[in-house]
């Protein structure tokens, strides 16, 4: 077995990489995760719809974009509170 000390170069580079397939992977569960959540907002305003009609019950669409609005919202203030 032979042993390889990296260079400060090797490490960033490396650190870079892993950096960049971890945001690549947390990307891709946030968009394959996106109509699971528009779905379960939907159903969830059409729950409190039959229940007390002055909530409007949303389509899909509607709950997609709603889920796109909140997930750009979290990501501003989490931005801004660092």
């Amino acid at each position: 077995m032979t042993f390889r000390i990296e260079t400060p170069e090797e490490r960033r580079r490396r650190a870079e990489k892993e950096a960049f397939d971890t945001s690549v992977r947390l990307l891709m569960v946030r968009v394959v995760m996106l109509p699971l959540e528009a779905l379960v907002l939907m159903a969830a305003l059409a729950a409190v719809h039959t229940v007390a009609a002055p909530v409007v019950a949303a389509g899909y669409w509607t709950s997609l974009l709603l889920m796109l609005g909140v997930n750009l919202l979290v990501s501003v203030v989490k931005r801004f509170r660092r």
